[in-house]
């Protein structure tokens, strides 16, 4: 049974050590925080302008 156990929690485990994180990057705004997915620092979930929906549609980015 403990054997079973540990295979487990071995299985649960093991997939988080195979996430490589990124340098962070730093700007202007704060630091970024990446990761490294098939050889390419990947950042995700970055905001660069207001959507461009209302008044702001046809118009250049605002940040």
């Amino acid at each position: 049974m403990m054997k079973i156990v540990l295979r487990w929690c071995l299985a649960l485990l093991l997939p988080a050590w195979g996430c490589v994180l990124a340098a962070p990057v730093l700007t202007a705004e704060g630091a970024l925080a990446g990761r490294r997915e098939g050889g390419l620092e990947v950042y995700r979930g970055i905001p660069f302008a207001l959507p461009p929906v209302g008044r702001w549609r046809w118009r250049p980015p605002q940040p």
